[in-house]
C-alpha cells in the first residue's frame, strides 16, 4: 500500500478505526497494511512523512541531504 497517515486527538478512535481501514483495504482494494508500518505517535514532537515534518499546527519541508 502507498503511504497513509491518519491524525486524531483521540487515540481510542484511531485504535477503533484501524480494523475498519484494514477490512476496507482487503475487501475493496485487495491491499494489506504491513504490521511493522503501523505506528501510534504523538505529533507534538513531529512526525516525518514523505519528505515533510508534521507538527500539530505546522508542516515543514525536510531539507535534502547529500549522502
Amino acid at each position: 500500500m502507498d503511504d497513509l497517515i491518519i491524525i486524531s486527538y483521540d487515540k481510542d478512535k484511531l485504535k477503533q478505526a484501524l480494523p475498519l481501514i484494514e477490512s476496507f483495504l482487503k475487501k475493496h482494494l485487495s491491499l494489506k497494511i504491513k504490521e511493522k508500518s503501523i505506528q501510534l505517535n504523538r505529533v507534538k514532537n513531529s512526525i516525518p512523512f514523505l519528505g515533510f515534518r508534521l507538527y500539530p499546527d505546522l508542516l515543514k519541508v525536510n531539507p535534502i541531504r547529500d549522502k
